[in-house]
């Protein structure tokens, strides 16, 4: 009898440690894969999956697909180290680091389109050096 009833009362305790592992595997935090996953990585990106494809740069992290050729998020760390005076480069490049198989967007993909090349991070949130 007395076995039922400590079961019975460290059942929430264990659900509710089950639950937080399972969440910490679901969305994990990888700080020491760069200091732009320290909020975690939202779609447990890796380089296993090309429409799930991780690519960590030094100044941010991305989830790339390249099914579409862009990006299904992307993460960067803001704050007074990475802000200075540089100005805004117009210097587009092609992204070579990408695995065989992914579509690598190029300079005049959005020629006529009314787009912008755009960035994955905003210039402005880089001005520490070019």
């Amino acid at each position: 009898m007395k076995k039922v009833k400590i079961f019975k009362f460290l059942l929430p305790f264990v659900v509710v440690i089950v639950f937080i592992i399972g969440l910490a595997k679901i969305v994990p935090a990888q700080p020491s894969v760069s200091v732009h996953l320290t909020l975690g990585n939202p779609s447990n990106a890796g380089t296993f999956n090309l429409n799930n494809y991780l690519l960590v740069k030094p100044q941010y992290v991305i989830g790339y697909n390249c099914g579409t050729g862009r990006a299904n998020w992307v993460s960067w760390q803001l704050n007074s180290s990475w802000l200075d005076s540089t100005s805004r480069q117009d210097n587009f490049r092609a992204d070579t680091t990408l695995p065989s198989g992914c579509y690598q967007v190029q300079s005049t993909d959005f020629s006529g389109s009314g787009f912008d090349r755009g960035h994955m991070t905003p210039s402005g949130d880089r001005t520490s050096k070019a």
